[in-house]
C-alpha cells in the first residue's frame, strides 16, 4: 500500500498539471496592471531612466515561489518572493551603463533603474537656466495655440505616414497626444522629422516594436525664478522619438502635455508605427544543463495563448514590453524549484518545463505586458486558439503568440 502512495505522488507532479485552460488569469493581469507604471518620453530633452530588462529578468526568476509538484494551482492575488532562484538567464543578461547626453541637435538617455518621469525643479534656492535648443522651428506667434495650428508640423506627419519605414506598418497619424504605455523603453530627440531615423533606433534597441514620432512645445528655460515663471516664455521644438516594447495606437497617444509653471507644453504632429509581427528570441540560458537553453521561438498558429490541457504547468504576468526572456527566466527558476522539492518520496520525479508560450497581452486596446505559459511537453507544433475575453468592463486580447521549445528534452526524472 505505501509503495502504491508513492507511485501515485509522483505520477501527480507529471500528469495532473490541468489548471486553467481558459487562456488567462484575468484577475492576475489586473493585480499587476494597477501598481504598473504607464509613462513616456518625459517633457523637455532631458534624461530619462529606461527599461532595464536585466532587473525585469531577474524579477522574472523571483516569480517562481513554490515548487511544482501537482496539479497547478493558479494564485488569483500575485506576489513576488521575497528570495529569488538564480538561473543563467539572470546572469548572462547584460544592460549598458547609464548615459545621458544632451545637445542642440540630438539627446539620447538609457539607464539601468527603473522608469520614473521627470518632475518641476525640487531646489528651494531660486535658479532659472537654458535648456537644450530642439531642432524643430519655433511658430510666430510663439504661443501653444500657434504651436498646435502649426502647418509645417501638419505636414511633415503627413508627409511621414506616407513614408513608413521598411518593415513597420503605420499605426496612426498626426494625433495631438503622446504615447504613454507601461511597455515604454527609452527616447531621443532627432534633428528632423524622419520617422526611417527613428525606426533605425528602433531597430538598434532590443525589444523595440513600436515607436512615436511627434514635435514637441518645451521651455527654453527652466528654474523657480525670474523668466522662468513667465507664461510668455520663450519656447524651444524638440523633435521626440519614443520607444515601446510593444504596439502603439492612437488610444495610447494620451499625453498632450503639461504646465512646467506658467509655460504650457503641447504635442502635435504626433505619428505611430509598430513593427510588422517577429519572433523575439530568448536568451541562451541553462548552459550546461540538462536541457540547454531553448530553440528559437516560432510565432503559434491561431495567434493566440497556448492551451494545453493537462499539460499546463505555470502561468506568471509580467507588465512592461513584450519580452520573452522573463519567461524563461521563470522558466527555468521554477523548475529549479521543482528539482529541489523532488526525491525519493516523489521516485525522484519532478514536473519539467519543456516549452513555454509568450504572449503580449493588450487590455481595454492597451498593451500592458507578457504573458507566459508553461509546459511539461513541447507546444511549437499547436494552435494557440485563446485569443482573448473579457471581465467586467475589460476587454483582453493578445497582440503577439510566440512558442519556446527546450534544446533537449526533460523527462523529468533527477536520474536519469
Amino acid at each position: 500500500m505505501k509503495n502504491a502512495v508513492l507511485a501515485l505522488s509522483a505520477l501527480v507532479g507529471t500528469a495532473l498539471s490541468s489548471p486553467l485552460v481558459t487562456g488567462l488569469d484575468f484577475a492576475q493581469i489586473n493585480d499587476v496592471v494597477a501598481t504598473a507604471i504607464v509613462t513616456g518620453a518625459p517633457i523637455g530633452a532631458t534624461a530619462t531612466t529606461s527599461y532595464a530588462d536585466a532587473s525585469a529578468v531577474n524579477a522574472a526568476s523571483s516569480a517562481a515561489t513554490a515548487a511544482i509538484s501537482a496539479a497547478y494551482k493558479v494564485k488569483r492575488h500575485f506576489r513576488t518572493s521575497t528570495t529569488s532562484t538564480s538561473t543563467s538567464c539572470t546572469t548572462t543578461t547584460t544592460t549598458s551603463s547609464s548615459t545621458s547626453t544632451s545637445t542642440s541637435t540630438s539627446s539620447t538617455s538609457t539607464s539601468t533603474s527603473a522608469i520614473v518621469d521627470v518632475s518641476l525643479p525640487t531646489s528651494t534656492s531660486p535658479f532659472c537656466t537654458a535648456l537644450a535648443t530642439g531642432a524643430g522651428p519655433v511658430p510666430t506667434p510663439d504661443t501653444a495655440s500657434a504651436f498646435l495650428a502649426y502647418a509645417p508640423f501638419h505636414a511633415s506627419a503627413t508627409a511621414q505616414a506616407a513614408a513608413v519605414p521598411t518593415n513597420y506598418d503605420l499605426s496612426f497619424t498626426d494625433q495631438n497626444g503622446a504615447s504613454q504605455l507601461s511597455t515604454y523603453l527609452t527616447y531621443k530627440t532627432l534633428d528632423t522629422y524622419s520617422a526611417s531615423s527613428c525606426a533605425a533606433f528602433c531597430d538598434a534597441t532590443a525589444l523595440c516594436t513600436g515607436f512615436n514620432i511627434y514635435f514637441e512645445r518645451d521651455p527654453s528655460m527652466d528654474g523657480n525664478a525670474d523668466i522662468c515663471l513667465l507664461a510668455d516664455l520663450a519656447s524651444t521644438t524638440n523633435i521626440k522619438c519614443a520607444l515601446f516594447g510593444s504596439s502603439v495606437s492612437a488610444d495610447s497617444a494620451t499625453n498632450t502635455g503639461q504646465y512646467r509653471n506658467l509655460f504650457q507644453v503641447v504635442i502635435t504632429g504626433s505619428n505611430g508605427y509598430n513593427k510588422k509581427a517577429a519572433v523575439v528570441t530568448p536568451p541562451s540560458c541553462n548552459s550546461g544543463s540538462k536541457n540547454n537553453g531553448w530553440k528559437s521561438g516560432t510565432k503559434c498558429n491561431g495567434g493566440g495563448v497556448m492551451i494545453k490541457a493537462g499539460a499546463l504547468v505555470g502561468q506568471r504576468f509580467f507588465a512592461g514590453p513584450y519580452n520573452p526572456a522573463q519567461c524563461a527566466a521563470y522558466a527555468e527558476a521554477q523548475v529549479a524549484k521543482n528539482k529541489a522539492a523532488a526525491g525519493w518520496w516523489t521516485l525522484f520525479r519532478y514536473q519539467p518545463c519543456n516549452s513555454f508560450n509568450a504572449v503580449a497581452v493588450v487590455k481595454n486596446k492597451l498593451t500592458v505586458g507578457t504573458y507566459c505559459s508553461l509546459f511539461n511537453v513541447d507546444v511549437s507544433a499547436s494552435t494557440c486558439s485563446y485569443t482573448g475575453g473579457k471581465s467586467g468592463s475589460d476587454s483582453f486580447e493578445v497582440s503577439f503568440s510566440n512558442n519556446y521549445a527546450c534544446k533537449t528534452w526533460d523527462n523529468g526524472n533527477l536520474l536519469w
